[in-house]
Parts: C-alpha cells; structure tokens; sequence
C-alpha cells in the first residue's frame, strides 16, 4: 500500500474529470510525437544482423549469423527482439516493415505512459504537467528510435513500465507487472539485468528505510522474475554459443583511457545538443527536498546511471545519442517535479515555470532541422565520431540529423548491394565486409565479420591503435579471414564515370553491367576475388 506521507495530485485518478484531462494530454503528446515519428522513419544496417538471425531461426537453421557454423556466436545484444524478428519471418510476414511498427507503437505506449503518470498522478499544476508532457513528447531522439528497426524502443518501455508500477507509488505496488517488465528488459537487452538491479536495488533500499512490507514484497518479486529469465538466459548462452556474454559486448567494450575520454565526449556532445536535458535536471535539484520524493528520486538515479554507463562503454556512432534514450522518460518526471515546485511558490514564478515549460521541450526539439541552442563551435569539442573523416583525413562534425541521413543512406546501399551480390553470385559464394547487417541480409551469403561483432576471434582483438568511432575499436584486415578461403575480399558498386576513371580492371577483379530498371542506368557491380596464396 502507499505511504501515508506521499500525496497523490489531483484530480483523483479514477474521476471522469481526471479521465479527460489525462486523454487530452496523451492525445497532445501524440500530436506532436507522432509526426516526429513518421519524419525520421528509418532503417538502420545494424537492425538487418537481427533480422538475419531471425530468418535463419525461422527456417530451422539455428541462432546462427552464417548457417552451420560449428559454434553459433552470438552476434547480437537483443536476444527478445531476434525472436519476435524470427516469430514474424516465420508467419510469412515483412520483418523490414513490421519490425519498425512494432518499435513504433512501443514508442508511442511510452509517451502516452509517461504523460499518464505526469498528468494523472505526478503533478497538479497544468504548467508543470505541460512540461514534463512536452518533454518527453517532443524528445527527438524517442521519435527517431521509435523506428529503426532495432529494439530500443521495446526495451525502454520495459524499464518505464518496471519503475512506474513499482516506484511512482500511483496504485497497490504491482510486483507482478513490474517484474514481468523486467524479464521483458533482460531478454531485449543484453545490459538489461543492470537496469533491473538498479530499480529494484532501489525498491528494496527504500521499503527497508521506511519499513514498508508491500513494498518489499513487491520489489523481491520484480528482482527474483527477471533474476530467473537471466538464469535462463545466461545458461542457454553457455549451451548454445559457448559464452555467457554477447559477442557484441567482447568486440565493443573494453576500458581504457581513450574509451572513457570518448564517453565522455558522447555525454557532452549530447547535453551540449539537447541543453534541456540539464535544465530538467537542475530545477528540481535547485527547488530542493521537496521535489525528491520517490518517484522523481528514482528517476534522479537512472538519470544518473545512463550517462555513467554510456561514460565507460565509449559512446555509440549512432545518432542520436540511442544510450541515453532512459533520459527522455526519467528527465520529464525531473522536470515536471521542477515545474511544479516553481510555479506553487508565487504567481511570478509561475510565470517563469510557463516560460521554462515551453522554452525546454523547444530547445531539445529544434535539433530536428539541425538547429542548436548552443554554437557548432562549441559542440565540436565533445565530438566522438572520429572515424567519419575527409578524404584528406580531416575528422567531419555531423549533426545528429546528418549522421541520421549518413545511417539511412548507406542501409540502403548496403541492402542493394547485397541484392546485387545475391542476384549475380553463387549460392555457395563467400565474402568479407565490416559494414555486415543489410549486405548480409539481402545477400543471403556466407559473410566474414571484420569488426567482430559476429566472430569470437575477431572480439577478442586487442582494440585498434588510434582514435576510432565507437563500435569500431577490433579491427580484422581481409587477409586474417584467408584460412575461410573467402570467394571475394571486397563487393562494390559504382557508377560509369567512376569505372572509366579506374581503368581497365585488373584479372582478379569481375565487373558486371547491373540490370537498369532494378538498380538505375549505368551501374556496376564490382566483384574483387579474394587473393589465393
């Protein structure tokens, strides 16, 4: 049961007045969230590797990247969503469009969640509700997430529902839904049992501290489920690939000096571009005890915790900064308690909190058409993409948006690569590539992994030498993969001017004219046979 000294706000939760309140605010957040939503529609490389392992599932051919490999490796950090990729591939449905709804529609159960609890239950004064509201419905990189094709979205519903059915202390604590939502995290992210820790660690903390039975009842529940799952998934881990870790966090992360300074840049480059992230934090924190009650307090916690985690695995090249997507959520609870604080204090205040309600959600938003609170000048300072270089080898600054249109576009030339590979190559044809996930999956062919994500050698490289992007730290050259007798080193295609300009190609090197109406006029699919020693 609640606290007794934990107010609820009003109106009361279950009244028709309340009720309609609360539908206007979803229907205003969705107003706004789902139009960012069909603007950044997308699809990235990296959600193609899942789509691969779930056709390969899907048709009997096991959790494996390349069928019949002697020992699967597991070449991916969401265990969940390769099984619900694999369940629509096998009821014969297009994993490409479906996927990207399903994340889609999580995304928007989020906004309508996290505006229930602020409008409902968090806040009374309709400036402090319209805050939090705007925040987390104009939060860009939500809306980009919701799409994708990856199960970001999906995972971050799971740990707002964890922690709104058992810390925002709105109903009886439901141990079971929380719990549930935990195993959901656990099998959707490979990190997801560390976010289980944290919100049930602190369940436990708080229900010992105020000596509270329900509570603690419900938050041994919602550790010991997901607990289970973990179990679970760990030992089908040892079973079936032979690691109790993904090979995706072996060939990622690695502490050292550079890895941490680069994390440190992604978190700075991500406040520095969204400076409402700081605002919601700082007004509770100034408005004082008060505003740190449970719910927001929690919240304060996986504030804290997702930019001390993307600190010390290095960042993501992504855009949008997609490791600090709990802020959205967690920071409009911060910054709805902020709010309201400010405007209960005096009515000149709460002009300020209307000014600040609007102003923050505008300046996280503005980003979307590459508009910035903060100078180019300054935001350049924290950037981390450090593989993103000129053909002269100067570093490029992108913009979030920029590095979005980077990511869609080369999706779609990797998938119409590898449908040109699949269309004019040998079934039993072989390949190395690092970009792998949309190549792979349109290509249907064997393809060596030279970041590693998807081999257990290549993960256990020592990281590159130099400053690389995120995700890129273990490199394999082409010729480590020689003892694979590999078909080709390298597929490429390229248009008509750039084939004259190289010349007559060289014995080893297969230039074939690409059917126009399927891949436009003038282009060529360049097939580099591996060298044979």
């Amino acid at each position: 049961m609640h606290s007794q000294n934990e107010n609820r706000a009003e109106p009361s939760p279950g009244s028709p007045a309340g009720q309609s309140s609360c539908l206007l605010w979803q229907l205003l957040a969705l107003g706004i969230f789902v139009p960012l939503v069909a603007r950044f529609w997308f699809l990235c490389d990296d959600a193609y590797i899942s789509f691969r392992y779930g056709r390969n599932l899907a048709q009997g051919l096991g959790l494996a990247w390349n069928p019949g490999e002697p020992s699967p490796v597991e070449g991916y950090s969401e265990f969940g969503w390769v099984l619900i990729s694999a369940l629509i591939q096998a009821l014969g449905a297009p994993v490409e469009t479906i996927a990207p709804w399903i994340s889609a529609l999580c995304g928007a159960a989020l906004v309508m969640s996290v505006t229930h609890l602020i409008s409902r239950h968090l806040v009374s004064h309709p400036v402090a509700r319209l805050g939090g509201v705007l925040f987390v419905a104009a939060a860009v990189p939500l809306a980009v997430w919701s799409t994708g094709g990856m199960g970001s979205m999906a995972a971050l519903l799971c740990l707002w529902l964890m922690y709104s059915r058992l810390l925002t202390n709105v109903d009886i604590h439901d141990g079971w839904g929380a719990g549930l939502a935990g195993v959901g995290l656990v099998l959707l992210r490979a990190d997801g049992h560390l976010w289980v820790f944290l919100l049930a660690g602190s369940a436990i903390v708080l229900a010992r501290l105020r000596k509270d039975p329900c509570l603690m009842k419900a938050a041994r529940l919602a550790a010991g489920l997901p607990l289970l799952a973990f179990l679970a998934l760990t030992a089908f881990r040892l079973g079936y690939h032979g690691d109790w870790l993904p090979n995706t966090a072996r060939a990622k992360i690695g502490l050292s000096p550079f890895v941490i300074e680069r994390g440190a840049r992604y978190v700075g480059h991500a406040f520095l571009t969204y400076p409402g992230l700081l605002l919601a934090l700082a007004l509770p924190l100034i408005m004082g005890r008060r505003t740190l009650e449970r719910p927001s307090f929690v919240a304060l916690l996986v504030f804290a915790a997702a930019p001390a985690y993307a600190l010390l695995v290095g960042g993501d090249f992504m855009c949008f900064h997609r490791f600090l997507l709990p802020l959205w959520p967690f920071g409009a609870v911060l910054l709805a308690k902020g709010l309201q604080a400010l405007a209960e204090d005096s009515p000149k205040r709460a002009h300020v909190a209307l000014i600040l309600a609007l102003l923050i959600p505008a300046s996280n938003l503005i980003p979307a058409w590459d508009l910035h609170v903060l100078p180019q000048s300054l935001r350049e300072k924290c950037f981390f993409r450090f593989n993103a270089t000129s053909a002269k080898g100067v570093i490029l600054f992108r913009t979030e948006r920029e590095q979005w249109l980077d990511m869609t576009a080369r999706a779609r030339q990797w998938k119409r690569l590898g449908e040109a590979v699949a269309d004019n190559t040998a079934a039993d044809a072989s390949l190395v590539a690092g970009a792998i996930g949309a190549l792979g999956w349109a290509s249907k062919r064997t393809v060596f992994d030279q970041f590693g994500l998807t081999r257990r050698d290549v993960g256990d490289f020592p990281q590159v030498p130099g400053r690389r992007s995120p995700g890129h730290d273990r490199y394999a050259p082409a010729s480590y993969f020689a003892p694979e007798s590999p078909t080709y080193g390298r597929v490429s295609i390229i248009d008509e001017l750039s084939l004259r300009q190289r010349g007559t190609p060289p014995s080893h090197v297969t230039v074939l004219n690409l059917d126009q109406e399927r891949y436009g006029p003038g282009q060529f699919l360049i097939l580099e046979r591996y060298p044979r020693p």
